[in-house]
């Protein structure tokens, strides 16, 4: 997800998606998967529908970033102001509580993300799993990768961590660096992008590969 500073101030002047703020080649890719095929199709969806949608189709949980995306281009196509998609993590967080505190009828809870099936790395995985910003798709990707424990993670560091999680998933975002520097930091991953941002992009720059 793009964090640059973008032109548009009304849907009118968007004629195709990437051309929304925030959404770049990747995002559009999966706007189009989901049948959303030019801007104005956006105006009146639920974003968080969409998310869920996309993590159905592809049998896997999108970062939450993505989901901040959807609602910021959502927001945008119904008539509100061009802003950044962090701007609405805090609304998505309010909202995915509220909705996990609320009792479920079972006729309106979303079908089921369909999980891989365990295998010896990904058994491994709990440890990981329960560190600050992680959770189990991370986790998963970090097995994927070799590093199945808080302690093999803690031993690579975030930078390397992060480049060989990149190599297996190629679009892996920097979001995961982020958060994996804060699992090790105890550092909300948001404040490490704030902070340390140059700092780790210096460091992955100077990374063996």
């Amino acid at each position: 997800m793009s964090r640059a500073t973008v032109a548009p101030k009304r849907l009118s002047d968007c004629a195709v998606l990437e051309d929304l703020p925030n959404v770049g080649p990747a995002v559009a890719r999966d706007l189009r998967a989901l049948g959303v095929r030019v801007p104005h199709q956006l105006r009146g969806r639920d974003p968080y529908a969409l998310y869920e949608a996309l993590n159905r189709r592809s049998g896997q949980r999108h970062d939450p970033c993505l989901l901040d995306t959807f609602i910021a281009a959502v927001r945008f196509a119904d008539g509100g102001p061009p802003q950044p998609w962090w701007a609405f993590t805090a609304e998505r967080k309010r909202t995915l509580a509220a909705r996990a505190a609320r009792p479920s009828a079972s006729s309106r809870r979303p079908a089921p993300v369909p999980q891989p099936s365990r295998s010896p790395a990904s058994a491994a995985t709990p440890g990981v799993a329960r560190l600050r910003n992680l959770g189990p798709a991370s986790a998963r990707m970090l097995a994927a990768a070799g590093i199945g424990s808080p302690a093999r993670l803690r031993a690579l560091g975030a930078v390397e961590a992060w480049r060989r999680v990149r190599s297996r998933h190629p679009r892996a975002s920097l979001n995961l660096l982020w958060a994996l520097e804060g699992a090790l930091s105890d550092r909300d991953w948001q404040d490490v992008a704030r902070t340390e941002r140059t700092r780790l992009l210096l460091a992955l720059d100077g990374a063996p590969r």
